[in-house]
């Protein structure tokens, strides 16, 4: 996960997983806030929930 950010301060969180090189890439609205990052981050994860593994399990 990573935020890329510019000097105007517009944000783009990406998620990469690395053995499959698939990327979920999305701007940020509200930029670096926390909260809007999280909820951004189990959107774009919910689709994939039946097949992403907790490491802490």
């Amino acid at each position: 996960m990573d935020l890329i950010v510019d000097s105007y301060k517009h944000c783009i969180l990406t998620l990469v997983e690395r053995s499959t090189n698939m990327l979920l890439m999305e701007k940020l609205p509200h930029g670096r806030k926390s909260v809007p990052v999280a909820q951004t981050v189990i959107r774009l994860l919910m689709p994939y929930r039946q097949t992403i593994r907790l490491l802490y399990e």
